[in-house]
């Protein structure tokens, strides 16, 4: 576990689902016309025309991949921030009285709240991940 759960706040990173070169085999672009003249046009102006059309077509897949990532590390921030209250009131259970039954209470409360989030996010962040791979085949099913 982390000593503080702001360090699971990461930024996102989009990783490629299958890496370029598999996929210059896998979808035969090893033979396609439509493949070499793109990597021609990109190597003369600079740009990639397809990846562009591909992208306003099918949705930038990489950026929907992040904010599924995004919300997995809000998850994870909530799972270590419950955890810590829960160990921070443990801390205190030499504290007795009706001031204390109340924060016990609120702060059980608080990192119920918080813990009943944990599952949702991480079934949020899996629909974004599975379509960001959906935006991803559609854009490699379009391109070439």
């Amino acid at each position: 576990m982390s000593d503080a759960p702001v360090a699971l706040l990461a930024a996102a990173v989009a990783q490629d689902p299958i890496p370029d070169p598999v996929e210059l085999f896998l979808n035969n672009n090893v033979y396609s016309l439509t493949y070499w003249v793109d990597q021609f046009i990109v190597q003369v102006i600079g740009k990639d025309p397809l990846a562009w059309a591909t992208t306003e077509f099918a949705g930038d897949w990489a950026q929907i991949q992040k904010a599924g990532e995004a919300i997995r590390n809000l998850s994870k921030y909530n799972d270590s921030y419950a955890r810590t209250i829960y160990s921070a009131v443990k801390e205190v259970d030499s504290w007795h009285g009706n001031a204390a039954d109340s924060a016990r209470s609120y702060f059980g409360e608080f990192r119920d709240a918080i813990n009943n989030q944990v599952g949702p996010l991480k079934d949020i962040a899996q629909d974004i991940d599975t379509f960001a791979l959906s935006a991803y085949y559609a854009a490699q099913g379009i391109r070439f």
